[in-house]
């Protein structure tokens, strides 16, 4: 380069500085605000679930009261856990479908031993053979240990591609309970 004047040598300069100062405000000074903006919706964030959970804390003595009521209440009440039959009914009807099976009446059933209530079920069920088995040993099976307690099975017809059923199913559990206190 030959040489320059001092005009061009500020004009330069300038160019430069103003290059300088662009690409530092592009690739820091941006960069740090982007962050700043991100921070603070992280802080407010977290106030905010501070706050709620601050709220939950405040409220745990009224909720740890009503819940000892509550637990006072089904105490008081006959022993059965609410919503217990229709859990048994829905997972008996589950089973059905699951084997195949026709589930044309469906009757709970609720007898009152010396302690323990004990939860039964009566169905009465059309379907094959090969649905029949699979549904007896998915209610053997079953993770709320289902018991069949009386069983009867019928052939439909003629052909031996039909049956008819009758089945009564409580809880393991509180069959045994049952005979345990029927024994003593």
């Amino acid at each position: 380069m030959s040489r320059l004047s001092r005009r061009e040598i500020r004009i330069l300069s300038a160019l430069l500085v103003a290059a300088g100062l662009l690409a530092l405000d592009r690739y820091v000074v941006s960069s740090l605000i982007l962050d700043w903006h991100r921070m603070n919706r992280s802080i407010e964030e977290k106030r905010t679930e501070f706050n709620r959970d601050r709220r939950l804390l405040s409220e745990s003595d009224r909720i740890k009261r009503e819940f000892a009521s509550l637990d006072v209440r089904l105490d008081a009440s006959d022993g059965d856990r609410p919503g217990e039959m229709s859990d048994l009914l829905r997972e008996i009807e589950r089973l059905g479908r699951r084997s195949g099976l026709k589930i044309s009446d469906i009757n709970p059933q609720s007898v009152q031993g010396r302690t323990v209530k004990n939860q039964t079920v009566s169905i009465s069920v059309e379907s094959s053979w090969e649905a029949l088995m699979r549904f007896l040993f998915e209610v053997e099976r079953s993770p709320r240990s289902l018991q069949i307690t009386q069983a009867g099975i019928h052939q439909k017809g003629e052909t031996d591609a039909h049956v008819l059923g009758q089945f009564t199913i409580g809880e393991a559990q509180s069959l045994r309970s049952e005979g345990q206190t029927r024994g003593q």
